[in-house]
């Protein structure tokens, strides 16, 4: 008994000592709860699931899945202490990756894991990391997970501001290819002078000045690729393809200019049939904004730019740099998935203008009306064949074979506290075979789209939502094998109890197809619930066969017919 007393006065006075760390004030208590997160950390994440189950559906050209369910998931945990951050991401594609998404995904574990430690200006990563050099015209690392795109580099990354307003950054490893690595190590450095950050008198005159350069190189050990010339012959390789750019952004008062120049050495591969002409990018951005307008106006020229660490691939794999987009990032459905335009790294001239006006309060005081008008144009390169490995020879300042052409008028007007209303007008040409990828014979495409949306809120939180959308096209109608053909209408009912509940039902109709078993409906109800940082879904029906494009990269999406239920959360 003796023995026990002394135990449990042993474990009191212990317990006395520890928790006499607690004073009974409030300060105390808040005080040793920031010193306690201060010694543990924090740690934060999200998550998400992607589920279907697939019905066998013929009519719609439908893949058979033997295996009916299939998900994607993941998660991402990031643990922060001070100056230190870890992080580690988990993926999951069983039994198999869902349609549309690259079959080489399937399985699961944990491809993405990072330490990052910063002190004073110097930042240290060792592991997976995503990056972008300027613009990203010879190096962008990023994740799009609704294009399954994540071509992240696997090595080492530091990041050093000596000055206020210089910003160095260095970098090597591998990226990413699947759950394995490509052929090649990448090394980059980047360079930025931010003039207005470290001269006082720039920003007192509203004037921004910033310069910046960059240059990456890859290795890649030779291969035995024969000459398409003379197959008895072995092409020589470059090992090492180096690639460079400078950019500068300047700005006063309302007006912005951003401009990006980048070079590639040659770099025979797949995508250009190996071809030893030097590669060349440039990206011009200029933009003016006031009160109630703002005018765009960008122009870029690509020149046998697909840039990637290795050599053989196509498609959307271990692309390491980014050429953007200058057409419209459409969201209403037709718009954007019938007929979507891609990049073409290899060769295009691109122009758009985007202007977005707010009428004035006198001439409409309660509720101004908003326009945006845009226009853009894409044009393949003007080029001569040499007939030998050089490839070709261009006029760099001529327009090629017309790609793509989007001009359109959207207008937004809430006509009293309870209605509001979204109007737009789109003409698109396309020349469906070249930007696809299915070959250089013309199919050349006019289309008129027309979009109406009209909301109206009922009560405070609620709101019902009608979208009517139409698609018509002539010049589609001699392809009578393609399910995707002729004209379009589509149909939305959307019912929102903000911010947590929203039920809709679409119906797609292909009623111009030329072939008559294939003007079919594509029905799909949905129904989500939003709670804090939580978002679940589930929706039933048919999914049209089409591309998914996002910033002018693309992914080919089977038609289907089935459950999918999505669930998406941060913590």
């Amino acid at each position: 008994m003796k023995k026990i007393s002394l135990l449990a006065c042993f474990i009191f006075t212990l317990s006395s000592i520890v928790f006499s760390q607690n004073d009974s004030t409030d300060t105390k208590r808040k005080k040793d709860k920031k010193d306690k997160e201060f010694n543990w950390g924090s740690i934060h994440g999200n998550f998400g699931f992607d589920a279907q189950y697939y019905n066998n559906d013929s009519l719609i050209g439908a893949p058979n899945v033997p295996d009916k369910f299939r998900a994607n998931g993941f998660l991402n945990l990031v643990y922060t202490n001070g100056n230190f951050s870890a992080g580690l991401r988990y993926e999951m594609y069983l039994p198999k990756p869902l349609l549309g998404f690259d079959s080489r995904f399937e399985g699961q574990g944990v491809p993405f894991r990072y330490a990052s430690y910063r002190i004073g200006g110097l930042e240290v990563t060792a592991g997976s990391f995503y990056e972008q050099f300027g613009n990203g015209l010879i190096l962008r690392f990023y994740e799009e997970r609704a294009l399954g795109f994540d071509n992240f580099l696997d090595g080492f990354r530091a990041k050093y501001t000596p000055y206020k307003g210089i910003n160095l950054t260095g970098l090597v490893g591998k990226q990413r290819y699947f759950w394995g690595h490509g052929a090649a190590l990448i090394k980059g450095i980047d360079g930025e002078v931010n003039f207005s950050e470290i001269f006082s008198k720039l920003q007192d005159k509203k004037i921004k000045l910033i310069l910046g350069g960059s240059f990456v190189s890859k290795y890649q050990d030779d291969q035995e690729i024969p000459n398409p010339d003379n197959p008895s012959q072995l092409l020589k390789l470059p090992l090492n393809v180096g690639s460079w750019a400078g950019r500068l952004t300047f700005g006063i008062g309302r007006f912005q200019l951003n401009s990006e120049f980048a070079y590639k050495i040659n770099d025979p591969n797949r995508t250009n049939q190996y071809i030893y002409r030097p590669g060349s990018a440039f990206y011009l951005s200029a933009s003016y904004a006031q009160k109630g307008l703002g005018i765009t106006v960008q122009a870029k020229r690509v020149e046998n730019f697909d840039f990637r660490s290795d050599r053989n691939e196509t498609g959307n794999a271990l692309l390491m740099n980014f050429i953007p987009m200058l057409n419209k990032q459409h969201t209403y459905m037709l718009a954007a998935t019938v007929y979507p335009y891609a990049v073409q790294t290899n060769g295009e001239l691109g122009l758009q203008a985007d202007i977005n006006y707010t009428t004035p309060k006198w001439l409409a005081k309660k509720y101004p009306t908003q326009i945006n008008l845009n226009f853009s144009m894409v044009n393949a390169l003007d080029t001569n064949l040499t007939g030998d490995r050089y490839g070709y020879t261009t006029n760099v300042f001529g327009f090629g074979r017309r790609l793509y052409m989007d001009a359109n008028i959207e207008i937004s007007q809430k006509v009293s506290k309870s209605v509001k209303f979204n109007l737009m007008y789109m003409y698109m040409f396309i020349d469906r075979n070249l930007v696809q990828g299915f070959g250089y014979t013309p199919r050349e495409i006019h289309s008129h789209i027309v979009v109406a949306d009209v909301s109206y809120k009922f009560k405070p939180k609620h709101t019902l939502r009608f979208e009517f959308q139409t698609l018509q096209t002539k010049q589609e109608l001699d392809h009578l094998d393609d399910r995707v053909n002729g004209s379009w209408v589509m149909g939305l009912i959307e019912y929102t109890f903000a911010p947590y509940l929203f039920v809709s039902i679409m119906d797609q109709w292909n009623y111009g197809n030329p072939t008559e078993d294939y003007r079919i409906h594509y029905i799909t109800g949905t129904v989500g619930y939003n709670f804090k940082s939580t978002r679940i879904s589930l929706s039933y029906g048919r999914q049209r066969e089409g591309i998914v494009c996002i910033g002018g990269v693309c992914r080919q999406v089977p038609a289907s017919n089935g459950l999918t239920l999505s669930i998406m959360s941060s913590f």
